[in-house]
């Protein structure tokens, strides 16, 4: 899946333009949840875009740089839904059981194709398959893990949520010194990316606005776009440390484990059995430390087979 994301979607390597523009480089790393489900965080590099520095500089001295920009913007991030149920756009107290999700899952559903529609009855079709996804990949619920980072006392409001879910929902995108305000059509749908003109080098004829990477991929997307400033710098640097996290080492788990058991030992006398008790402790750390449950596309990955599964 991955791999058939950055070779069609972003078509890096090619001459042609993928989903953003040129893509010259790109850095992914593959997280696996608790529940076993797989996730990928991806840093791209386009090509001719400025580096922060520079485009803060072009940002406050070209107005037209700066309008550009924003038309750029709107051409890869949207949020908020397409079809009829664009009505519930601006409606920050929507619950997505008011607004009435179909019972079957969307992705059991085959998407219209636009061999075989109308040119009119493709675009209306296809904006509401878009939103069935939409609805059920891109709504963000609050749990504990928007605020698992806060400190015991801070409040747990959309306000302090660590993916930015703040409750807003800005119109425009708007550049102000320092920061790039992407706009929100509704306040619990994260941004995807949309494509809406024809001047991109695609094999198919795109009519209206489409949500390419939500319709083929057919999961939950969050598009952000670096800019720059100290949001920007934060922006990098949780980006950063974050998908370049690495697991507990066997060797790090040890020497925890060492520390704690030294300081256990402080007020506890040597018996007859202290050898065999640490040599049964030792290996219950190794069976904890190496044996941990993996999903079967990692499986399939440590057995050369990723071009199978994911």
């Amino acid at each position: 899946v991955i791999t058939s994301f950055i070779r069609i979607i972003l078509r890096y390597g090619s001459e042609d333009e993928g989903i953003f523009g040129h893509c010259d480089s790109y850095y992914r790393t593959v997280e696996m949840q608790g529940r076993g489900s797989l996730h990928c965080h991806m840093l791209i590099w386009l090509r001719g875009h400025l580096p922060p520095e520079s485009l803060a500089s072009a940002l406050k001295t070209s107005a037209e740089y700066r309008t550009r920009l924003v038309q750029w913007l709107k051409s890869i991030v949207s949020s908020g839904f397409k079809g009829s149920r664009s009505c519930f756009n601006g409606m920050p107290d929507t619950m997505r059981k008011d607004i009435g999700p179909n019972p079957c899952h969307p992705t059991t559903v085959p998407g219209p194709m636009i061999s075989t529609t109308e040119k009119g009855e493709f675009s209306k079709e296809m904006n509401e398959y878009l939103d069935e996804l939409l609805l059920r990949f891109n709504w963000h619920y609050h749990t504990g893990t928007c605020w698992k980072h806060l400190r015991a006392k801070d409040p747990r409001t959309p306000a302090n949520c660590r993916f930015g879910m703040d409750g807003s929902a800005p119109p425009n995108t708007e550049i102000d010194p320092g920061i790039i305000s992407l706009s929100r059509l509704h306040p619990r749908m994260t941004h995807y990316n949309p494509i809406k003109n024809q001047n991109r080098n695609w094999t198919m004829p795109l009519w209206h606005t489409v949500s390419v990477i939500t319709f083929l991929m057919k999961c939950n997307t969050d598009v952000k776009f670096v800019g720059s400033g100290d949001d920007a710098k934060a922006f990098i640097y949780y980006v950063t440390d974050y998908i370049t996290k690495a697991p507990l080492f066997l060797h790090a788990g040890l020497t925890a484990l060492a520390y704690a058991i030294t300081q256990g030992e402080a007020g506890v006398l040597s018996g007859n059995g202290e050898i065999e008790t640490r040599r049964a402790m030792t290996i219950a750390v190794n069976s904890m430390l190496s044996h941990q449950e993996i999903s079967h596309p990692q499986v399939a990955y440590c057995y050369s087979l990723e071009c199978v599964l994911w």
